[in-house]
């Protein structure tokens, strides 16, 4: 079997890429089946007593509830985060891995897996992504049906199976027990073909719900299972040369083994074991057929199994099925691959014979010794069905070839005697092949080796002409040619020429492919067709030993040899050795195939690096440009270059002529080839339709315009053009059909390869995108433009405000140095709107000083008038003092005068008379202090009226520093958001910025005058208060004095009363005298009361000359800081 992948037969392709339809399903019948039991067996085919039997089915197909789905737009597309993911795959069960992973993931589906067919209706999960609290499938031999068709070739019909409810789409019992033993709500299956031949299914499953699978879901399947075709394609490729070595070096080993091994039993062992490690399966056993028992029984004489398979060693084994038919077929070299032994139809006692050795899937070929079967080579794989691979049926034979050689040996060895010439040739035979194998698998100069090959088979079998003749397969075999040729000296070379066997059909091609080969001892003797002798006499062929050469499953050639001087017995090892050059040359053809395609295929991917480093440069340029048309220009010259074709160019429409018109604006041709270059081009096959097509993406790729039939305009268009085959992608920019990507080739037919066509899609593009960048480009340089005319206008405003700025700094300049009746000019500009504010708040300021000077003077007026009142209240208050002393030493005296009146009776009239004088001149002076008093206290009073009137106007003097201050506030704000409109005009409001920093400064300094103004304001408030409470208290002392003085003076009364009496009172004069020195003594302590409180009046009185002093100081310095400014 070949390991070339597809992704799908050809039927299937046609099917997924040619038509916008997917018709997945066909209508079949559906069968009932049923399953004894509770147990659900997952593969529905076993044996032995605790496996359930399935029952039989007769199944054409099953209608699966499915629908056609519409071709998924872009399904073209690679999946190359997927694809690059997987490409990173180390080994097949990574690759399985990932894929499931990532689809699982992409699509959000429980379960995603990989399922390999091992017969036609079972298989096995290999590779399985699984959602949490889900039956896992992964290792398990499952049917088909599980996943929605019966069978592989109900599979192969079909290029997708839709499943959206399992509950609808269950035929029979045993489907929907499947379905719900995995729990399946909806499935989805793409079939994954390799070698056109059904190699597994890449599904999806919802375990949840039903779901309704769309177009783009059953796209990214599809991409996915292609991505995975191609990794399994590669890896199956590279495992083939692995695997042709690791055979070459069995079959080798094997042939070295044969030939130096004394004992044939010891080959079997060492065959068994080696074959049985290499294939990876259960056994592999050598059984022999008894001799006289017509092939009815035999035993296994050799055998290796692994460690959980019984073994069959010298089981007796009788098979009364395998009669003399079956032993002829496998004589004449038949074969018999049983991928599972249940579904070939075997009888019953054939199939209990191998149940007893647990084989389920079988490979048995011949061993024949001297043209008998002998036994059979058997390769057993019990743990379950196993298809079998076209590498390793052949790999088997070639081993089973070995072994017939060996048993062939062991004959031979038998007869050493008689044999030993003939030993001795075959052992310089398989050296000969060894030595060629090896040649052939490393050579990397097939021609040049096939020559020396057919030399030393020449030499070897000193035969006339060894050559290999090569058919011409156009001619139906009838045509050929030695491509290879050695022969003796003296005969005739038919080396490169042309040889044509009218004899040779069709049949004998299939016979020659089918493994026939021709043995002629003597041309003479036979009963040849005329024009056969005839070509053999012209090549002097006398006789010969014709094998078929094959190129994978073709006959490419024959491998000849010939005797022309006379006839030749051909011996058996003759023949043999020359059937196993024959198979060693159909390596190398295979080997020079693959090859020539690996060789093709890194042509086409240095071909792709190349476009990709020429897209990534002409990418990064048309990025980066900023000269279009030059860059065009050196685009179109690399890309025709690197296409080597005739004319790459850039064809722009007329829009406004309908298309019909048009001009390649970029062009770059080969010598010789007409230049289209400006040339007006008039197509007027070229409709509107034609152009919303190209607008929807169509493309036009031709390899030769002789063979369209094309409209006769466009025939002569292209003549004019010397166009031979063209390739042409539009052009867009943005929505609109700009022009046409072309590529001509003009000397003759050209065939487009995909990856070309790829290419010029591709740059297609990217000047799409720079087209777009271009338009781009100009709108951008259009608005920069009207950006720079903006500009320059914003300029010269600015800079005419800022002149308007500088001028208005300059007019209120004056302001700044105190004087506020200076006034800005006001305009109607932005710097007019200011001045105005400006305006405003000199005139408020000016009429907040005016109030505040004439507080000021106010304040200084009744500081003045209180500074002589209080004086005058100081003096009067002096005076009474002196007064009261003045009585106080005369109340004394009058006291002495008492005491002597009690000692001096005589003299009482005198002293009474001078007692009434006294006490008159006291009640005088008593009068006086009781005016002066009154005085004092109307002075007071008059004070303390106008200091409650100076703290008054101290309060409507700091209601006005208060709204100087809110008013300092609001221009400092206005000043701040002046500053921050400058800050954003920039360079053009550093003018305005200016004025707002001395509007800033001048409401500063208004604010620490009216902070200064209200200190002032407060000491005088403070001091007011001081003197109020003062004046107070002095008041309230006054009228005590005056209280004590009132007593004191209706005292001295009553003493003028006494003394009016003491004249007719003489004799009391000593009681009466008694009781004036007791009220004496009270006067002198009322006197003494009131010159004390007129003393405390003279000490407030200069307490509040000095409030009056300090509040005449404040008025003085409020008016020289109101002074500064100039408001008239």
């Amino acid at each position: 079997m070949s390991n070339v992948a597809n992704t799908s037969p050809e039927k299937h392709s046609e099917e997924l890429e040619n038509t916008l339809e997917l018709d997945f399903f066909e209508n079949t019948e559906s069968a009932e089946l049923t399953l004894p039991g509770e147990e659900l067996d997952l593969s529905s085919q076993s044996s032995g007593e605790d496996v359930l039997e399935t029952p039989t089915e007769t199944i054409t197909a099953l209608p699966l509830a499915v629908e056609s789905v519409p071709f998924p737009i872009g399904l073209g597309r690679r999946p190359f985060a997927i694809a690059n993911t997987m490409a990173q795959a180390t080994d097949l069960e990574n690759l399985y891995q990932i894929t499931v992973t990532q689809l699982r993931k992409r699509l959000t589906v429980d379960r995603a897996l990989v399922y390999q067919f091992q017969s036609e209706t079972h298989g096995t999960v290999i590779a399985e992504s699984l959602t949490a609290d889900y039956r896992p499938a992964l290792g398990q031999a499952i049917a088909a049906l599980a996943f929605g068709a019966p069978n592989a070739k109900s599979y192969e019909r079909q290029s997708i199976v839709n499943v959206a409810d399992t509950a609808d789409a269950a035929i029979t019992p045993y489907q929907m027990q499947l379905y719900q033993h995995f729990q399946v709500q909806a499935s989805m299956s793409l079939p994954i073909f390799l070698e056109n031949r059904l190699w597994g299914l890449l599904v999806i499953q919802n375990c949840t719900t039903p779901r309704q699978w769309n177009n783009n879901e059953i796209a990214l399947l599809y991409q996915v299972g292609t991505e995975l075709t191609l990794n399994l394609q590669s890896h199956e490729l590279r495992q083939q040369g692995q695997q042709e070595v690791i055979r070459e070096q069995l079959l080798t080993g094997l042939v070295n083994n044969i030939r130096e091994a004394s004992d044939i039993h010891q080959v079997f062992e060492s065959t068994t074991r080696s074959i049985r490690h290499y294939l990876h399966t259960d056994r592999v056993a050598v059984f022999q057929f008894h001799p006289d028992t017509h092939h009815g029984s035999g035993e296994i004489i050799a055998e290796n199994v692994s460690a959980d398979v019984v073994s069959a060693k010298d089981v007796q084994i009788k098979d009364h099925c395998f009669g003399g038919k079956m032993a002829e077929a496998y004589r004449q070299g038949r074969f018999w691959a049983a991928a599972d032994i249940y579904e070939q139809g075997l009888p019953p006692c054939h199939i209990d014979i191998l149940a007893q050795f647990q084989v389920r899937a079988n490979l048995v070929v011949p061993l024949l010794k001297a043209g008998q079967l002998w036994g059979l080579f058997c390769i057993h794989h019990c743990v379950g069905p196993r298809q079998w691979k076209d590498t390793e049926i052949a790999f088997v034979q070639r081993i089973a070839a070995q072994l017939n050689v060996a048993l062939q040996q062991a004959e031979y060895l038998e007869q050493v005697n008689e044999k030993n010439h003939q030993l001795e040739q075959i052992a310089t035979q398989e050296q000969l092949i060894t030595k060629i194998t090896e040649r052939l698998r490393k050579t990397t100069d097939l021609p040049k080796t096939l020559k020396t090959t057919v030399r030393d088979i020449r030499h070897m079998l000193k035969a006339d002409r060894v050559g290999l003749f090569q058919f011409d397969v156009a001619a139906n075999y009838s045509v050929g040619e030695f491509v290879v040729e050695d022969v003796a000296t003296g005969v005739f070379s038919a080396l490169a020429a042309k040889v044509q066997d009218h004899c040779f059909a069709e049949d004998q091609a299939e016979n020659y492919r089918k493994g026939r080969y021709w043995v002629v001892n003597d041309i003479n003797t036979l009963d040849l067709p005329d024009c056969l002798v005839e070509l053999l006499s012209q090549l002097q062929v006398r006789a010969s030993l014709v094998v078929p050469l094959l190129k994978g499953d073709s006959l490419w050639g024959l491998f000849c040899v010939h005797e022309c001087n006379g006839p030749r017995q051909w011996q058996d090892s003759e023949v043999e050795f020359v059937h196993r050059i024959g198979a060693q040359l159909n390596l190398a053809l295979q080997q020079a195939n693959y090859l020539d395609q690996v060789n093709e295929k890194n042509h086409q991917l240095e071909q792709i690096a190349s476009q990709e480093r020429l897209i990534t440069k002409i990418t990064e340029q048309l990025s980066k440009t900023t000269d279009l048309p030059k860059t065009l220009k050196t685009t179109v010259r690399d890309i025709r270059h690197m296409l080597e074709a005739d004319r790459v160019g850039l064809f722009q429409f007329d829009v406004a002529a309908n298309y019909s018109v048009g001009e390649f604006v970029v062009e770059d041709v080969a010598t010789g080839v007409f230049s289209a270059l400006a040339a007006k081009v008039q197509d007027h096959c070229f409709a509107e339709d034609q152009a919303e097509n190209y607008r929807k993406g169509r493309y036009w790729v031709v390899n030769d315009i002789n063979t369209l039939d094309l409209p006769d305009c466009l025939v002569e268009l292209l003549s004019q053009l010397q166009v031979r085959a063209s390739l042409v992608v539009p052009l867009l920019k943005g929505d609109s059909l700009w022009g046409l990507f072309c590529v001509h080739e003009c000397n003759g037919p050209r065939q487009w390869q995909d990856s070309e066509v790829e290419f010029v899609h591709r740059i297609g593009t990217q000047l799409n995108l720079a087209l777009k960048q271009a338009d781009y480009l100009d709108q951008l340089q259009e608005k920069n433009a009207a950006l720079t005319k903006t500009a320059a206008r914003e300029k010269a405003s600015k800079e005419l405000l800022q002149q308007q700025v500088i001028q208005l700094l300059s007019d209120v300049r004056p302001a700044l140095e105190g004087d506020l009746t200076v006034r800005a000019p006001v305009t109607e500009t932005e710097v007019g709107t200011v001045a105005s504010a400006y305006n405003n708040t000199l005139q408020s300021l000016q009429k907040i000083v005016l109030e505040v000077q004439q507080a000021a003077d106010q304040v200084g007026q009744t500081s003045q008038l209180s500074k002589v009142s209080v004086s005058s209240l100081n003096t009067e208050a002096q005076q009474q003092a002196d007064a009261l002393e003045q009585a106080l030493a005369r109340v004394q005296a009058m006291m002495s005068f008492t005491d002597i009146v009690v000692g001096d009776a005589q003299r009482v009239e005198v002293a009474v008379q001078q007692a009434n004088q006294t006490v008159q001149v006291g009640d005088t002076a008593m009068n006086r202090t009781v005016d002066g008093i009154m005085a004092i206290r109307s002075t007071v009073a008059d004070t303390n009226q106008r200091i409650k009137q100076l703290s008054e106007s101290s309060q409507k003097v700091s209601k006005i520093v208060s709204l100087i201050s809110h008013f300092t506030t609001q221009t400092q704000l206005l000043a701040l958001n002046a500053s921050i409109e400058a800050t954003r005009a920039g360079k053009y409001g550093r003018g305005f910025a200016v004025v707002a920093d001395e509007v800033r400064s001048l409401a500063r300094q208004s604010a620490e005058a009216a902070t200064e103004i209200e200190q002032l304001v407060q000491e005088i408030q403070i001091n007011t208060a001081e003197v109020s409470t003062a004046m107070e208290t002095g008041i309230q002392q006054v009228a005590e004095g005056t209280h004590l003085v009132t007593d004191a003076r209706q005292n001295l009364t009553a003493i003028v009363e006494a003394t009016g009496q003491i004249s007719g009172l003489i004799q009391g004069i000593t009681q009466t005298t008694h009781q004036q020195a007791a009220e004496f003594k009270d006067v002198a302590v009322t006197v003494t009361e009131a010159t004390e409180i007129a003393n405390q009046t003279s000490k407030k009185s200069e307490q509040l000359t000095q409030s009056i002093h300090h509040l005449l100081a404040t008025a003085e310095t409020l008016q020289a800081s109101t002074g500064k400014f100039k408001i008239s």
